[in-house]
């Protein structure tokens, strides 16, 4: 038996009161289940602007001190943020900001080519997201934006950004 046919038979097996004491255990043990609610339930951006802060201290310490800028810590917050997302433009405006950040990070520490790899396969993810959930007039002007805020950097970032912004967001 496989742990999707457990748990559906273990969730079957309960009342409507049981299932309401369960989802009130999963609340108050595992903060994932908090935000997914809170994403879920409330009508404001408050899980969002803490995973953007957080996203900000991979780059930025407090003070306007550098970070270390590691994509790696910054992929694991996106991941995590995914998992919990209720809508598809959060996602997509969590990488944006990634993207955002990384422009800025290299302004003021040049990064190499590992770096840029990064910035350009985080801006596809988020146009592939954007296209599929059909947002372009949304982030169509952030966008542009980027690319502008890319112009200055090698390693083909500027053109491979303009690329993905032609395929995916312009019409």
């Amino acid at each position: 038996m496989t742990l999707r046919k457990a748990l559906d038979l273990y969730l079957k097996s309960l009342d409507e009161a049981e299932l309401r004491a369960e989802i009130k255990k999963l609340y108050g043990k595992l903060p994932a289940v908090k935000d997914y609610y809170g994403l879920e339930l409330l009508d404001d951006d408050a899980v969002l602007e803490r995973y953007k802060k957080k996203l900000r201290q991979v780059y930025f310490m407090v003070e306007s001190r550098l970070a270390r800028g590691r994509s790696k810590e910054a992929h694991a917050l996106i991941k995590s943020f995914k998992q919990i997302a209720v809508e598809p433009k959060d996602v997509a405006h969590l990488i944006l900001y990634r993207v955002e950040l990384m422009l800025d990070y290299q302004r003021r520490r040049r990064k190499g080519e590992m770096y840029f790899k990064s910035m350009t396969n985080s801006f596809r993810e988020a146009c592939e997201i954007i296209e599929r959930e059909q947002l372009q007039d949304y982030f169509r002007e952030w966008c542009g934006k980027l690319i502008e805020g890319a112009r200055n950097i090698s390693y083909d970032v500027p053109k491979t950004m303009r690329e993905l912004h032609s395929a995916y967001i312009v019409e």
